[in-house]
């Protein structure tokens, strides 16, 4: 009896000491299923975020490959802009080059154009001076009227322009001059005056003094008035400048002004 009474409680003690051990053994396997949740818990957070970041890459590289190909045309645009820069630059070079000489070549025509204009003028001059023509030889000699203009033009580059006795008197009673809307540039003149022998010549003798030569006359007479319209330009054709105008009508005036002035005959 004794026996038995000893094992029991060594048995008792064996079986106290399994007890810990398990619990102990039950403590550290809940232990671990809980850290490795939590494990599971992070490498999802982990693979998250890796996936968001691989996405972001992704557009990332999107992006960049746009932005490559904006740069390679705006390069290309660049590089082309340049090129015609460049071309332009050369073509305004040459320009300016050009200009340069015909800037020149124009003062050198200019230079010979004054020479030409001053051994004319004495050539004819001398050619005049030996015959003194007046202007009814002129337009009594003249053959037609183009022969006429050119004859009457010569007359007036031999007349002395300081001359003041070049210009004739005229008797009129009344005129009227414009500038032509006909014709770009010329003088219109439309003179009434009593109709007489030599009137023309006289007329064309007094617009001679201002270098006046008509490009066209239209002659009309109306109870003894002669109504006369001249389409007047300078020497060569050329548009006759203001002072010209002025000095015209002037004298114009002046001679209607005596005309009106003088007792009746």
């Amino acid at each position: 009896m004794r026996s038995s009474h000893r094992i029991l409680p060594s048995f008792v003690a064996a079986l106290v000491a399994v007890g810990a051990a398990l619990a102990v053994l039950v403590s550290s396997t809940s232990a671990d299923a809980s850290s490795l949740g939590q494990l599971h818990s992070q490498l999802g957070a982990q693979q998250a975020r890796q996936d968001s970041l691989t996405a972001s890459i992704s557009s990332l590289n999107r992006l960049i490959d746009s932005l490559d190909s904006q740069i390679s045309l705006v390069e290309n645009r660049e590089a082309a802009l340049a090129n015609d820069l460049a071309s332009d630059r050369a073509k305004l070079a040459r320009v300016q080059v050009q200009l340069k000489q015909e800037r020149a070549r124009l003062v050198m025509l200019r230079h010979r154009l004054a020479t030409a204009r001053a051994r004319l003028s004495r050539q004819l001059v001398g050619s005049y001076e030996s015959s003194k023509p007046d202007l009814v030889s002129v337009v009594l000699n003249a053959h037609g009227f183009s022969d006429l203009l050119e004859q009457i033009d010569f007359l007036a580059l031999a007349r002395d322009p300081s001359d003041a006795s070049s210009v004739v008197s005229l008797e009129l009673e009344g005129f009227e001059l414009t500038r032509s809307s006909e014709r770009v540039g010329a003088l219109s003149l439309r003179i009434q005056a009593r109709d007489r022998v030599g009137f023309l010549a006289s007329l064309l003798a007094h617009l001679a003094g201002f270098v006046l030569f008509p490009e066209e006359i239209r002659i009309d007479t109306f109870q003894n008035e002669a109504r006369d319209a001249l389409w007047l330009s300078s020497v060569g054709g050329q548009s006759p400048p203001p002072e010209i105008e002025s000095a015209l009508r002037a004298s114009l005036t002046a001679c209607t002004r005596d005309r009106l002035s003088m007792p009746p005959p």
